[in-house]
């Protein structure tokens, strides 16, 4: 609830990673294969993940906080 999120583009959470999922749908994220999702929005850390169509339905609902 509140938490600041960035759009960013996809990048792995430390080393021997090579994708994430999103936090809410499952939607993978990945570095080096094409026609995955790649430009989503995440925390500053980089540690949780949120592709587009889950972050319209609840963005209002965990009062996020945009960070451009």
């Amino acid at each position: 609830m509140g938490v600041k999120l960035y759009p960013k583009g996809y990048k792995t959470y430390r080393e021997g990673w090579d994708h994430d999922h999103c936090a809410f749908c499952m939607a993978k994220f990945y570095v080096l294969i094409p026609d995955r999702l790649t430009e989503e929005w995440a925390t500053e850390d980089d540690y949780r993940w949120i592709c587009k169509a889950c972050f319209e339905d609840f963005k209002y609902y965990f009062k996020w906080h945009i960070q451009l």
